[in-house]
């Protein structure tokens, strides 16, 4: 629950966003982020709608991430959030 955030923010939006957006574009490597991120979160997803879910996140943090000065600290504490309370329902719905 925190280290993938860690893992996961430093490749999608440091090194994606931060890096390369540097050499090619912000906006480019950012769709590009958000659909590998979105992708690799849905291997198993049952409805379009868990798709449309990760889209978003994705979509957000990217968003953060760039609205924040590029502030990696401020991306993967929002994920860890996200992935706190996905925990957290999971555990209280069953």
């Amino acid at each position: 629950m925190i280290i993938a955030p860690i893992n996961e923010e430093f490749l999608f939006r440091h090194l994606l966003i931060g890096e390369l957006g540097k050499k090619f574009s912000f906006t480019l490597m950012s769709i590009i982020s958000v659909i590998i991120f979105a992708s690799l979160h849905v291997t198993e997803a049952k409805s379009p709608l868990e798709i449309v879910m990760y889209l978003i996140i994705a979509i957000g943090l990217a968003y953060v991430y760039l609205k924040s000065g590029r502030k990696l600290s401020v991306a993967i504490a929002l994920h860890a959030l996200n992935n706190l309370i996905a925990y957290c329902a999971m555990v209280f719905m069953v």
